[in-house]
């Protein structure tokens, strides 16, 4: 991917929460010069520490603005104004640079107080699910979500240098770029689409623990072999469209194994209801047509 951008001081990261260390962390180990800020200090110095200390710790948002090149802000979307408000009041701010925030369901204008002041500014939302701080099961877990922006992809939303800035930052991380319409409502679409698989696959993966938890299975082996079902079924939606990857007994139209579903399903009411949804859903993704669809749907009632 090429891209006209170039750093001759760091990029500014605000904000070291899950997000942020994140991109601290795989970018400091592509190179690049970094500068970061966070609203609780310790937080900013216990990372640029866990970094061999080779990153600079910027002590207020002014020497950040004043320090950097551009700026990568990763806060919370109810965060975001604030933050950004605060940049732009820095005395730095009134020299333009480059700024992108990374809230998916936050387009550009999230940044306008900057934009007033003649900076270029966009998204770059990581299509990476990437827990919490706290969330993740010491070092080498952070490191692993680090890791997963590598080779991913990154919801775009910029023009001129801050479109620059988002292609380098794709670059240095061989990701792949899908750009956004600035419209809040495509966008909304844009970030409902990412939570309904990512999010929505973590509520089913719960669930599926909780059926196999009642049969006395050992929850680690049922968790290794539920993740592994879940990375295939990824692994073919990489190779394949929807219909061809679907399996099971609504692909195969086989109401009396749904109604075998539903018999086990009785005693848990709310996934029963779940699985009905999902059922029709699935047929519609089969391409059955409404009397088999309605047919899969009663052996479920």
């Amino acid at each position: 991917m090429t891209h006209s951008f170039s750093l001759s001081r760091p990029l500014g990261i605000v904000g070291t929460g899950a997000v942020g260390s994140a991109f601290a962390r795989v970018l400091h180990d592509r190179g690049l010069p970094l500068m970061i800020w966070n609203r609780t200090a310790v937080r900013a110095i216990g990372l640029a520490r866990h970094l061999d200390g080779r990153v600079d710790v910027a002590k207020d948002l002014e020497e950040l603005v004043a320090g950097t090149d551009a700026l990568l802000v990763c806060v919370a979307d109810n965060a975001l104004d604030e933050v950004a408000a605060a940049l732009a009041a820095t005395e730095a701010s009134s020299e333009a640079s480059s700024a992108l925030h990374v809230c998916g369901g936050r387009g550009t204008r999230a940044l306008s107080s900057l934009e007033a002041l003649s900076w270029s500014v966009g998204v770059l939302h990581p299509l990476v699910p990437i827990p919490r701080a706290g969330d993740v099961r010491g070092r080498a877990a952070a490191v692993a979500g680090a890791q997963s922006l590598l080779h991913s992809a990154y919801g775009v939303r910029a023009e001129g240098q801050a479109m620059e800035l988002a292609r380098m930052i794709t670059a240095e991380l061989s990701g792949r770029v899908l750009e956004l319409p600035e419209d809040p409502g495509t966008l909304a679409r844009y970030h409902a689409a990412a939570a309904l698989v990512s999010n929505g696959s973590v509520a089913l993966f719960a669930a599926g623990e909780e059926l196999l938890g009642g049969l006395g299975l050992d929850p680690e082996a049922s968790r290794w072999a539920l993740a592994s079902l879940l990375i295939q079924t990824a692994k073919n939606l990489e190779m394949g469209e929807p219909r061809d990857v679907l399996t099971g007994p609504v692909a195969r139209g086989d109401a009396a194994l749904l109604e075998r579903h539903r018999r086990a399903l009785d005693e848990h009411p709310e996934l029963l209801n779940l699985y009905r949804t999902l059922v029709g859903r699935m047929a519609q993704v089969a391409g059955h047509d409404d009397e088999l669809r309605a047919r899969l749907l009663a052996a479920l009632s």
